[in-house]
């Protein structure tokens, strides 16, 4: 899908105008000048979107977890002695 149609004709005159002025403004070469215009703008305009595209991609991404330093490990607590308690209370 080509992007030509998102750019005006005014913004093609306007750069156009400018690569003229540029070039020491020189005569006979306007046909020359009005392409180089809309080929910059397109170019321009492919990666503004390339950007665009990217940055929306980078939304998704999330922070990776820390590496675990050590391995969970099953710990059961020590088993209470009924006589114990009988003679506490």
């Amino acid at each position: 899908m080509g992007l030509e149609h998102l750019i005006t004709e005014d913004q093609i005159r306007q750069r156009s105008y400018a690569i003229w002025e540029a070039d020491g403004r020189q005569h006979g070469r306007s046909a020359e000048y009005w392409t180089r215009a809309r080929a910059e703008l397109t170019l321009e305009l492919m990666r503004s979107c390339e950007v665009a595209l990217a940055e929306e991609e980078n939304l998704d991404l999330v922070m990776p977890r820390p590496p675990i330093s050590k391995q969970p490990y099953r710990h059961e607590a020590a088993r209470i002695d009924p006589d114990w308690l009988r003679e506490a209370a």
